[in-house]
């Protein structure tokens, strides 16, 4: 172990988000000296150590002096469009990656820390240099893909960081698979066990990093209940049920409508619309959503472009509900009629067919979406919406505002 040497790339807000999005009430759940540690016990000595991310967020900045102590270089992201920031870091860490292969002839292993499918060209290539591409991620949004394709996996929980075994088996098909056998009525966890070993026998929990199938269950708050009341503990689906027309899409606000309308602008949206709060989450999943469904011919289920487009987040039931009742209502997406009587999540979804771009997607969500403040508001313009919905860019994310400002003013 001593005469192994290790270089470590960390995509930093992919992780960080991560660990947060898993525990919202944790206020720093990230800690540089634990990652550290861990790799140097278990791998060899990190002679290479480098973090991407921009540094100027709040979000991450509290990081840094943590970083500083354990001599991770911080190299910064620099923010310059509203739909571009994701590939940014991934490209530099690719030509770091290469450049320290290529200046770093002794180091055996690459630990690679994100969550996402697109470094899977980068593991291959230092798979076939002979040495080792070991990822790190954050349990629960860790893309099956990469799972699959590194030598090894170390899986970052709240509970500090264990390995996991190289998984053979994506993480969709084995919730679609709980999600049958799991039923209506529930079912005992050693029933479930039992089924899904003859539905899936390649499927083991400690693939995806978990000690057995309760821990696995467990990981998922937000579609399995567990209920260990009587002699086994059982399992419950959390089945999404369609709210009554009129509530639909309400918050239910009690406050009257005269001083909702006189609440400071973030306030108020949170009373009267559901929306995904971070920016940059909000920007990856409303591209997934546009990616999958600009495909000709594509229609799927609410249900199954959730667990497509914010696979690499976790996404709350009313977010996610508002940000398609938004993208309906603003002509981004057609909710197909012959759906209407099945339950919200079952409906089905495709493309409007005037949407011609990305950029028309985004301008008609986030009409949609500022609708009833643009019509009760006179402090609505497209600098408040930016700063509010990328505080972290103002300037890069602008222009996108002032075209839905001008979309909202002309149809007024």
């Amino acid at each position: 172990m001593e005469n192994k040497q290790v270089a470590m790339l960390m995509d930093f807000e992919n992780l960080v988000i991560g660990l947060e999005n898993n525990d919202p009430e944790s206020k720093k759940s990230f800690s540089a000296k634990t990652v550290i540690d861990f790799i140097e016990k278990n791998y060899g000595r990190v002679i290479f150590r480098k973090a991407f991310a921009d540094w100027s967020n709040p979000k991450f900045r509290k990081y840094t002096q943590d970083m500083m102590r354990c001599g991770i270089e911080m190299q910064h992201i620099h923010r310059s469009g509203y739909n571009n920031n994701k590939n940014y870091a991934e490209s530099l860490m690719v030509i770091q990656a290469m450049d320290c292969m290529a200046r770093n002839p002794e180091i055996s292993t690459f630990i690679l820390i994100t969550g996402d499918a697109d470094f899977l060209p980068l593991i291959s290539y230092i798979k076939s240099t002979g040495r080792t591409a070991i990822g790190l991620g954050t349990e629960g949004t860790v893309s099956g893909a990469l799972l699959a394709n590194c030598d090894e996996f170390i899986f970052y929980g709240n509970d500090g960081l264990h390995n996991g075994r190289q998984a053979a088996i994506d993480r969709g098909p084995v919730i679609k698979a709980l999600k049958n056998i799991i039923g209506t009525a529930g079912a005992y966890v050693n029933d479930i066990d039992e089924e899904l070993a003859d539905e899936m026998p390649d499927f083991n929990p400690a693939d995806m990093g978990y000690e057995d199938l309760y821990a696995f269950l467990e990981s998922m708050p937000s579609l399995v209940r567990l209920d260990n009341a009587g002699d086994e503990p059982k399992a419950f689906w959390i089945f999404q049920q369609a709210p009554k027309p009129q509530q639909r899409f309400n918050n239910k606000v009690e406050l009257p409508p005269q001083e909702v309308s006189n609440m400071p602008l973030d306030e108020y949206m949170k009373a009267t619309r559901w929306f995904i709060q971070d920016g940059q989450m909000r920007v990856d999943i409303l591209t997934n959503i546009y990616n999958i469904l600009s495909e000709p011919g594509t229609v799927i289920s609410s249900d199954d472009l959730r667990q497509e487009a914010s696979s690499d987040y976790m996404v709350e039931d009313k977010p996610w509900q508002g940000t398609i009742f938004s993208l309906v209502c603003g002509s981004c997406l057609w909710e197909k009629p012959e759906s209407a009587d099945l339950p919200l999540h079952m409906r089905k979804l495709s493309l409007f067919k005037n949407v011609r771009s990305l950029d028309d997607f985004m301008i008609g969500y986030y009409t949609s979406l500022f609708h009833k403040a643009f019509m009760e508001r006179e402090d609505l313009n497209a600098q408040t919406m930016t700063e509010l919905m990328h505080p972290e860019d103002v300037d890069g994310h602008l222009p996108l505002f002032e075209k839905v400002y001008s979309e909202m003013s002309d149809k007024r």
